[in-house]
């Protein structure tokens, strides 16, 4: 049978067991068919030695530095934001949220994410967000998910939606909160061009690479087959020493601060 382009609801028609989707990044059938590059981000493409991911710029970006999402961009923090009188049960597929971070969403702006109960009643669950409502009532909106609940959320339930590490991407460095997975391969400028319905709403797509050959730029000079990892100094690497995220080996040696050095790329 051919699974090419297979989306979760013809898995189930076909009688294929499907795992539920907790803690899992994966982007619903509706978004590849409808076709948008917003509703594709975080889209894979493979060729040859290479892997690429389909993302939207924070800022300006340059040639051969690493990019991240910004954790603080990423998360957002409902609190106990479940609504006390629309307390959603076991099997429940729709949260009513109650938290004033809402007031600036728009329709569908968590598609493709996921929400997490990370305290009180429900802990430990994540869930991918299928759609979401426009904010109303000042401080509200609807989160519906694919799997029903687990476990029935209260008035205690602490709850955060983490967006999709590729939305709203900026440059990568070791001493920031961020989430690391890939390399710019073009310049990307800062202007805007992308619909105000997206989340940041500034910046460009594009895509970055997170596997294969690259050249990328090393704050000092880097050994031949050295394993590198994301720099200090920003949208640099340097020769693995500790303490932080591996983004390949080195092919050839690198000369300082210039985007010299050949990595056999490795991120996800």
């Amino acid at each position: 049978m051919d699974r090419t382009n297979f989306s979760r609801e013809r898995w189930v028609n076909d009688g294929v067991n499907v795992p539920v989707k907790l803690g899992m990044f994966s982007h619903s059938a509706e978004s590849y068919e409808k076709g948008c590059i917003p509703g594709n981000i975080g889209q894979t493409r493979k060729v040859g030695e290479r892997e690429f991911i389909l993302c939207t710029s924070l800022i300006d970006l340059t040639v051969g530095i690493p990019v991240a999402g910004v954790i603080a961009t990423n998360l957002i923090d409902a609190a106990t934001g479940v609504k006390s009188t629309d307390l959603p049960g076991v099997g429940a597929t729709r949260i009513h949220l109650n938290e004033a971070s809402f007031t600036a969403t728009t329709e569908d702006l968590y598609a493709g994410a996921y929400i997490s109960v990370y305290g009180g009643t429900g802990l430990g669950y994540t869930y991918e967000i299928r759609s979401n409502s426009a904010f109303f009532d000042t401080d509200e909106i609807y989160v519906d998910i694919y799997d029903g609940l687990v476990s029935a959320l209260d008035a205690t339930s602490n709850l955060e939606i983490l967006l999709p590490k590729e939305t709203a991407v900026a440059i990568g460095d070791n001493d920031a909160a961020e989430r690391i997975f890939g390399v710019c391969t073009h310049v990307v400028p800062a202007a805007t061009d992308i619909s105000a319905s997206t989340i940041g709403a500034t910046g460009y797509y594009f895509w970055a690479q997170t596997k294969g050959p690259i050249l990328m730029n090393p704050d000092a000079v880097t050994t031949a087959g050295q394993l590198v990892m994301v720099d200090a100094d920003v949208g640099q690497v340097i020769n693995e020493t500790a303490g932080y995220i591996t983004v390949g080996q080195t092919v050839h040696i690198g000369t300082d601060g210039a985007v010299s050095t050949l990595i056999d790329l490795k991120l996800s």
